[in-house]
């Protein structure tokens, strides 16, 4: 009897373990299905802002994966926009552009942002204390890119005020003004794509 119940309790525990060799497969294909794909363009920058952009087109493509809403498409894919952020200052990438980026990187939208201020202030008192007044302002759209719709357009701005460095200082910005501008700024833009673009499907091919 005891070599009737092994030899059963071994085909169960086999049979479990190929089960789940074909199920593991199955949820790694459905993280991404039914996820709308997304390309954020490196964002350009205005004469009032020489800088932030590429902190915030790489910022905000690791929040839209973080939600879980979408499938990122890589950067390395959207390269050919390059050439078209380095030729100085410049309102936004154009639309039909920005979709034929897309398409080429196999991407159902794509985001396009123009910086126009980032940075902040810094004063000293006679006692030696620094306060930050710090200011984040950009243009963000989404366009199709199929049709090269501008599918929308909104300015987000965000102003943060500290007495003093951060005490847990991350990354270039060690003001806790600079650090909250950002973080608030970037909640902002992850809500209005996923307003737009969270419940869109997948463009059928």
């Amino acid at each position: 009897m005891k070599p009737f119940l092994s030899l059963r309790m071994k085909y169960i525990v086999l049979s479990a373990v190929c089960s789940l060799l074909f199920v593991v497969p199955a949820f790694s294909q459905d993280d991404t299905a039914g996820k709308p794909s997304i390309a954020v363009l490196p964002f350009t920058e205005t004469e009032r802002a020489t800088y932030g952009g590429s902190d915030l087109t790489d910022m905000l493509t690791k929040e839209l994966a973080e939600s879980g809403k979408f499938t990122m498409v890589e950067k390395s894919k959207t390269a050919t926009a390059e050439p078209e952020t380095a030729k100085g200052p410049k309102e936004s990438i154009d639309p039909t552009v920005a979709a034929e980026i897309g398409r080429k990187a196999g991407s159902q939208f794509v985001v396009v942002g123009n910086v126009k201020e980032f940075g902040e202030k810094v004063k000293v008192t006679l006692t030696g204390v620094k306060s930050y007044d710090a200011f984040v302002r950009f243009d963000l759209r989404g366009v199709d890119a199929k049709t090269g719709k501008v599918l929308f357009t909104q300015t987000i701005e965000k102003r943060g005020v500290s007495m003093g460095e951060a005490k847990n200082p991350t990354g270039t910005y060690v003001s806790k003004g600079m650090q909250d501008a950002i973080k608030n700024a970037l909640k902002d833009a992850v809500n209005l794509i996923v307003k737009n673009f969270g419940s869109s499907q997948p463009a059928s091919k």
